[in-house]
């Protein structure tokens, strides 16, 4: 059985006086608990036989955190979401 390739994105923003945040769901394959806390490490992907290298989320962190943001996983009910914190100027 393959995962699930998302149907549908939704991305949300709002100003927080400090920092603008934004979330963005989709309704893919949950994380699951067991690479939850390692979804940032470089490298990890659970679809390397049809070309994931596990780059994409290690790249997004270290970006945001470069910037002065952060991105975090959070947990929807259903799909995937993650909030992505930027410093507003």
């Amino acid at each position: 059985m393959g995962l699930a390739i998302a149907q549908a994105v939704q991305i949300e923003a709002a100003d927080e006086a400090a920092t603008i945040r934004m979330t963005v769901n989709n309704d893919g394959d949950p994380i699951s608990d067991a690479n939850r806390d390692k979804i940032f490490d470089a490298f990890l992907t659970t679809r390397r036989d049809t070309g994931g290298t596990g780059m994409g989320l290690a790249i997004a962190q270290a970006v945001m955190v470069t910037h002065g943001g952060s991105i975090g996983l959070l947990q929807p009910d259903r799909g995937v979401a993650f909030e992505l914190r930027f410093p507003a100027v």
